[in-house]
């Protein structure tokens, strides 16, 4: 076989061995204010708020997150949408492609009514989206839970557009996607004691499985210690 023709194969080889699928956690059980950010939609019908709480996570610092509905239609309280993401830690799917998703948090149940639902909540673009399963659906337990969703891809996603939830709009989760922003979403939805939520947030993790594409220079510094090596022997 020609030196050319092994060098080649000892290239293709290295990287099949650095694309081979890994995994990227992102995590916070901190949950500095500076670290996220909060959108409220529609916003002239409430509000979401959140803090760092100091102490009575699980453990320590959790993270209190408060959604509120100011806006009354006769008895009928309007929906109102919290979207909390964490702009700290940013996934860019150029260091490789997102193959799945596993989403897991604690939650606890502070004050109000059992009117509230949380979903995984994904930025992108600046198109907002939802996981279309949801969890914590009539939670008022006041000691700490875990919750998770996992497997997830990106058709198991939905965007927000035009006050509506498109299903067919899906995060890109490809090698050519931009920047993602992971979160956690809070929807108070209409009823008439449901106005006022006060909710716990900790041990908040997203278990990215994707491509694990490889630092260019560990792939070049192979081939080229493989070439060099192949010259000593010829």
């Amino acid at each position: 076989m020609r030196l050319t023709h092994i060098a080649t194969a000892i290239i293709m080889c290295c990287a099949l061995e650095y694309s081979s699928a890994g995994t990227v956690t992102l995590s916070d059980g901190t949950f500095n204010d500076t670290a996220w950010d909060v959108v409220t939609n529609p916003a002239v019908y409430g509000y979401s708020t959140a803090t760092q709480f100091p102490l009575g996570g699980s453990p320590g610092m959790f993270r209190e997150i408060r959604t509120v509905s100011t806006a009354t239609n006769g008895f009928q309280v309007y929906d109102v949408t919290g979207w909390h993401f964490n702009t700290a830690q940013v996934y860019d799917p150029a260091d490789g492609e997102i193959l799945s998703l596993d989403y897991s948090e604690d939650a606890l149940f502070i004050q109000g009514t059992q009117r509230l639902y949380g979903r995984i909540a994904i930025r992108q673009d600046g198109f907002l989206y939802r996981s279309k399963a949801e969890y914590l659906s009539g939670f008022s337990d006041s000691q700490w839970r875990h919750f998770e969703l996992t497997g997830l891809t990106a058709s198991d996603f939905e965007v927000f557009f035009n006050g509506i939830f498109l299903p067919t709009g899906n995060p890109d989760f490809s090698e050519t996607g931009s920047p993602i922003e992971f979160g956690v979403y809070r929807e108070l939805f209409d009823g008439s004691n449901a106005r006022d939520i006060r909710m716990g947030l900790d041990n908040w993790q997203v278990v990215l499985t994707t491509t694990g594409i490889p630092e260019p220079t560990s792939v070049v510094l192979a081939a080229t210690g493989a070439l060099l090596a192949l010259r000593r022997r010829s």
